[in-house]
């Protein structure tokens, strides 16, 4: 990974500033926003990416621990006895072993969504870096008066309002 970063950023190449911040958000989320200056932005995707997955990982123990449980429950052997020691009964065990895996995998998802958050944001923040807001942002109205009509009975003058924009 630290190899592919300093291709990205110490090599002579075609690529734009806009591409390189994109593959460094891919390669390490928060190194486009570093790259781009944006340096406030870094600890937030980092550490979602962190809490993300402290929280997969809790939830996927969660599950592994109800699940050994409800396949020593459900083993049919009465010699094997669970960590809980009969406590819980098996619909109940599996309930909690369900609960954990689709919490674990709605957390799979989330760090997904900020994974590409975090791509997004150093996309769209390197195109902005380059967008220009000057102070020759100008509308203009003045009369206007156009041609109607080159039939052969004549035109006809007509007054109107004209809009023109400057950026």
């Amino acid at each position: 990974m630290a190899l592919l970063t300093d291709g990205v950023i110490n090599y002579p190449s075609e690529t734009s500033k806009i591409q390189k911040a994109t593959t460094l958000s891919m390669v390490c989320p928060g190194a486009g926003q570093v790259y781009n200056g944006s340096f406030w932005k870094t600890p937030i995707f980092v550490g979602g990416m962190v809490t993300m997955g402290y929280i997969i990982d809790w939830n996927n123990r969660g599950y592994q621990r109800f699940k050994l449980a409800y396949d020593l429950v459900t083993d049919g052997d009465d010699a094997t006895v669970d960590e809980f020691n009969g406590r819980y009964d098996e619909s109940f065990l599996q309930n909690l072993k369900n609960q954990y895996r689709r919490n674990r995998d709605l957390s799979i998802i989330g760090m997904v969504g900020v994974y590409l958050l975090n791509i997004m944001d150093a996309h769209i923040d390197a195109h902005m870096q380059d967008y220009d807001i000057s102070d020759d942002l100008t509308m203009n109205i003045s009369p206007v008066t156009t041609t109607i009509g080159t039939t052969g009975l004549g035109a006809q003058n007509t007054l109107g309002v004209g809009l023109s924009f400057t950026f």
